[in-house]
């Protein structure tokens, strides 16, 4: 049973140090039917005490739900449910019960936009995740669009709409809605400053130029519709670089 007494002091960690989650159960609950958290743990097998852990660690690694939940109050709470329900009950319906608790911020407002997610099913935020990821391993994808901006777009239509045929879909279907205009930026100032020879017109500092540069390309790239092909690419730098030449020779 030591699992059993990490998990639970990490619970009780978290009911001691979150005065606001107490304070709603305390509202949520009559005293004289609510007991003791201790007492409830006290009655869970190792089985149970894993399954709780398990998703503690699966918590902790989905992006959406860590970002707005307090991992380890809710695997409390999924514990009580799994000890309170039965182990016949399957997990999905725990999920249901425990996601509008253990909210970081506890003004947050439940059952609007981002801030609830018990509208979504564990796969759909599996998926989203999935795209997430997707995204912030691939170094151009990550560069050119925000991955969190792509996950929460494909999360909303996946609900709606229901699983995508590919992932190559996704990026067409928001490739206009979650362009990464700073990153841009950046990338391509540091590209121009790399080879400021190739850049840079003589009697100009390359660092002006390539922050001109950088912010000129990054704002035709958010401003460009459809797909960003290497023939687009190779359109769009050369009119940012025209542009940036010709705003520095009219200075000279």
């Amino acid at each position: 049973m030591a699992r059993f007494f990490l998990i639970l002091g990490a619970v009780f960690f978290c009911f001691t140090l979150s005065p606001a989650y107490a304070q709603d159960e305390q509202q949520s609950a009559p005293a004289s039917s609510s007991p003791q958290k201790g007492d409830e743990f006290s009655k869970a097998t190792d089985e149970q005490v894993a399954e709780a852990q398990k998703f503690y660690h699966e918590c902790k690694g989905n992006e959406f739900m860590s970002q707005d939940h307090d991992c380890r109050c809710l695997a409390g709470e999924y514990l009580n449910q799994r000890i309170s329900l039965g182990d016949d009950v399957d997990a999905s319906v725990i999920m249901d019960k425990i996601r509008p608790l253990c909210l970081k911020d506890p003004n947050m407002e439940v059952g609007t936009g981002k801030d609830n997610l018990s509208e979504y099913s564990d796969e759909e935020l599996k998926d989203a995740q999935r795209i997430y990821n997707m995204c912030k391993t691939n170094v151009k994808m990550q560069t050119f669009y925000d991955c969190r901006c792509l996950s929460a777009k494909y999360i909303d239509k996946r609900h709606t709409d229901g699983a995508f045929a590919s992932d190559d879909e996704v990026l067409l279907a928001f490739k206009d809605d979650c362009k990464n205009v700073p990153e841009i930026a950046g990338y391509k100032f540091n590209t121009c400053m790399g080879a400021d020879y190739l850049f840079v017109p003589k009697g100009a500092r390359a660092k002006d130029f390539c922050e001109c540069y950088g912010n000129a390309a990054a704002t035709l790239y958010a401003n460009h519709r459809g797909r960003v092909s290497e023939a687009a690419k190779l359109n769009l730098d050369g009119a940012a670089l025209a542009e940036c030449k010709m705003k520095f020779r009219s200075k000279q």
